[in-house]
């Protein structure tokens, strides 16, 4: 078995997670696991979808060489 560590959640959040983990056949820390890739997932797709700085837009509308 890896190595693990003790996260502490409130009881509601332990909770959500259990029931989620349940539903799902999994265990709490592959629920964890996946809750953690959705959230990187949803900051990387916020990044794409900001508006390009002044520098980046010149960049892409460089002319090719």
């Amino acid at each position: 078995m890896p190595a693990t560590k003790m996260l502490r959640v409130s009881d509601r959040t332990h909770d959500g997670f259990r029931r989620e983990a349940q539903r799902r056949g999994a265990t709490i820390d592959e629920v964890a696991a996946a809750a953690l890739r959705a959230l990187h997932q949803k900051e990387m797709g916020e990044q794409l979808a900001a508006p390009l700085e002044a520098d980046e837009s010149e960049w892409l509308d460089a002319p090719l060489r």
